[in-house]
């Protein structure tokens, strides 16, 4: 009884072991919300939307003092148009613009990109978002936000 006793209690220390150390080694990648002028300093060099192929694909630029480790890409688009047949048309507006106000999103999507960016590097971002279903003429707006990273 005493063996199986020990058995079972060196697996459980080892994994509180193993949990500690990981939780510590962890504690250095908790992101910091960035200062406020931070935001217009991290900005798309470049945005696509391919409906076609259903990918977003944009490069990120950082020309702030602070090291980025994530943030969110808020997407929202607007329809402009509805079609029944044909090709889906996308145009890109900015956020604040006036002709948005009364209008409700039909598709509003927040990504998260977690890659460390220093400052005045950039990086490509890519993701998948599935658009086969819509037709006509929209509008849409993108924003980096909540920007997090590494505050020296």
């Amino acid at each position: 009884m005493n063996i199986r006793l020990v058995k079972l209690i060196l697996p459980w220390s080892a994994a509180v072991l193993i949990s500690t150390v990981f939780c510590l080694s962890c504690t250095d990648l908790d992101d910091k919300p960035l200062p406020g002028d931070a935001l217009g300093k991290v900005y798309f060099q470049s945005f696509e939307i391919d409906p076609n192929r259903n990918y977003i694909l944009g490069r990120i630029v950082n020309d702030s003092p602070y090291t980025l480790t994530s943030c969110r890409i808020a997407i929202n688009i607007y329809l402009d148009n509805l079609e029944t047949g044909g090709s889906f048309d996308l145009k890109l507006v900015g956020p604040g613009d006036t002709s948005l106000t009364s209008k409700t999103p039909l598709i509003t999507e927040k990504m998260f990109m977690r890659e460390t960016l220093k400052p005045g590097y950039s990086t490509e971002v890519y993701f998948e978002f599935p658009m086969e279903q819509l037709r006509g003429r929209a509008v849409y707006t993108r924003q980096i936000i909540e920007l997090k990273g590494k505050v020296e």
